[in-house]
């Protein structure tokens, strides 16, 4: 009988580890399938709520070197009807495709001034380029406290 107990607690260990293993494969599915597997490079990301993607720079799906450093910028314009106050508005970073982050910098930034509504401001992060080949991406948020007013996102091909 003590012989049986090294094996029962490896089957279990081993149960655990694949659970675990196939819960962060799930995230990373759900993810992908937000984000559609094969973004357009010339069809911005959808936004909601109040604000609309008037222009990102790169494009998704533009292919990167490895490694290679860039500037991702979005221009956004405020569609509601409330003005955007600087002190109370943030731009988070929400995730990466993989848990791999491009962003090289901070998570929160400040919206960098008041946007009345109808305006629209560009917020600009460095980039790094992981260095394996693939496909990565990260999206961020636009928030006023725990209330997204938008959400927008970058998907790169690196090769």
């Amino acid at each position: 009988m003590k012989k049986i107990w090294p094996w029962i607690f490896g089957i279990l260990f081993g149960l655990i580890l694949i659970a675990w293993l196939f819960a962060g494969r799930s995230d990373r599915q759900a993810y992908r399938a937000a984000r559609g597997a094969n973004p357009e490079a010339t069809q911005p990301p959808p936004t909601t709520g109040d604000c609309a993607l008037l222009a990102q720079s790169p494009a998704n799906g533009t292919l990167v070197a490895p490694d290679a450093g860039f500037t991702a910028s979005w221009q956004l314009q405020n569609t509601g009807s409330e003005k955007w106050s600087s002190g109370e508005v943030d731009i988070r970073y929400i995730g990466a495709q993989s848990n791999i982050s491009l962003h090289q910098g901070e998570n929160t930034y400040d919206l960098p001034t008041d946007v009345s509504p109808g305006a629209s401001f560009t917020f600009s992060v460095a980039m790094l380029a992981p260095s394996d080949p693939g496909a990565y991406g990260e999206r961020w948020e636009l928030a006023v406290g725990k209330k997204q007013l938008c959400e927008f996102y970058l998907d790169i091909e690196v090769k």
